[in-house]
């Protein structure tokens, strides 16, 4: 590892700064900017969720919204719901940075605990779609998109937001000065930002958009970070097995976008009960998937008894089948044919089943819930 002579303090200082972030399914990084304890990172790692948790290396998990988004640039903001304590980064003059000085990136890649990696800035001007990217060698991995990357003087020059490439080095951090008076206009009191409600601008032609459309109703372009981007990557795959699918998320009471977690995948909570509705690399097949319980350390058999007894005689359509150590609770439909009408009955009726099982299996043979399907899309 190369020697950037980093003092002590500043590290200690720049990882007391830096978030993990949990918006769904979808983990990230991110670090505060503001004295009031405002914190930055990307669009892609909070999408459009309503449930956005910040944790610190050393602090609880604390609930946060989002207060401003930048869709091109893909940097979003976020306030605390309560003091969280931590130091801000100072920001670096971003424009003034050389190819070849020495960065280290700090972040949360693959789910695991912060993590640093040292290198260099490759480029500072590498331009892709518009946007001037600082280009750097420093690894980077899935999870560590809205870390800072820093100098050596412990001063932000940038947002990681992107990798080209696995294992190729090739890392991509959204320069701080295209979004610096950004962060100046929202550095006031914490409950005057906290008051905010984010607005989405189509990235096109900056109009708002509802993220309940596919596409900018201004200008035409599709609605990004969500299944208008799932949308974009499959277009002439399989478009109508798309649109018969999140016609039927909406049927079911849910906005496509806020239950996007990935391509073909989204999740679908419902007072305790998930389940979560993949759409083939095909698109020929849809499945619904409810993860109901863990399986406890003993007491296999009689359980495996009244799972088998449920398949037999009363589950109907759906199935009961063990992946793992975790019991499930699904059914998959044709898409070529698939009722919109009947298919939201049965899954109304996974639903009820999930949450009348979870209750039964805990009770009756000592099950615990099932863990958090771990997706990290960042």
């Amino acid at each position: 590892m190369r020697d950037i002579a980093f003092s002590s303090f500043d590290v200690e200082r720049m990882r007391a700064a830096v978030v993990g972030i949990r918006a769904g399914s979808s983990r990230g990084s991110g670090f505060v900017i503001c004295d009031n304890g405002l914190v930055v990172t990307n669009v892609h790692v909070v999408g459009y969720s309503e449930s956005v948790v910040l944790k610190g290396e050393k602090t609880a998990p604390v609930p946060a919204r989002v207060v401003h988004v930048d869709t091109r640039l893909d940097i979003a903001f976020l306030i605390p719901d309560a003091p969280m304590g931590l130091p801000r980064l100072p920001f670096a003059d971003s424009e003034r940075a050389t190819a070849g000085e020495p960065v280290i990136a700090l972040g949360h890649p693959l789910g695991l605990g912060l993590t640093i990696t040292q290198g260099v800035l490759s480029a500072t001007k590498r331009v892709v779609r518009d946007v001037a990217y600082l280009q750097t060698d420093a690894a980077l991995n899935p999870g560590n998109s809205g870390g800072p990357l820093v100098d050596r003087d412990g001063r932000v020059l940038g947002v990681n937001t992107w990798i080209h490439g696995a294992g190729q080095n090739l890392g991509f951090a959204v320069p701080v000065h295209l979004f610096e008076g950004d962060a100046v206009a929202f550095a006031g009191a914490a409950d005057a930002v906290r008051g905010r409600t984010a607005q989405y601008l189509c990235v096109e032609c900056e109009a708002p958009y509802s993220i309940d459309d596919e596409r900018c109703i201004t200008c035409g372009a599709p609605v990004p970070y969500g299944d208008a981007r799932s949308s974009r990557q499959i277009a002439g795959t399989y478009p109508e097995a798309l649109r018969a699918v999140t016609r039927l998320i909406v049927r079911m009471g849910h906005i496509p976008n806020r239950v996007w977690v990935r391509r073909g995948l989204w999740r679908l909570s419902n007072e305790g009960a998930d389940v979560f509705v993949w759409l083939d690399d095909s698109g020929e097949r849809v499945s619904f998937v409810a993860r109901v319980a863990k399986i406890p350390t003993k007491g296999h058999e009689a359980l495996f008894r009244f799972l088998l007894t449920m398949n037999d005689r009363t589950t109907g359509a759906c199935r009961l089948a063990l992946d793992g150590q975790i019991i499930t609770l699904s059914f998959d439909e044709p898409t070529a044919f698939m009722s919109e009408t009947e298919v939201a009955r049965t899954l109304r009726l996974l639903l009820d089943m999930t949450r009348e099982l979870m209750i039964v299996l805990r009770t009756m043979f000592g099950t615990a819930l099932a863990p958090p399907l771990e997706m990290d899309e960042a």
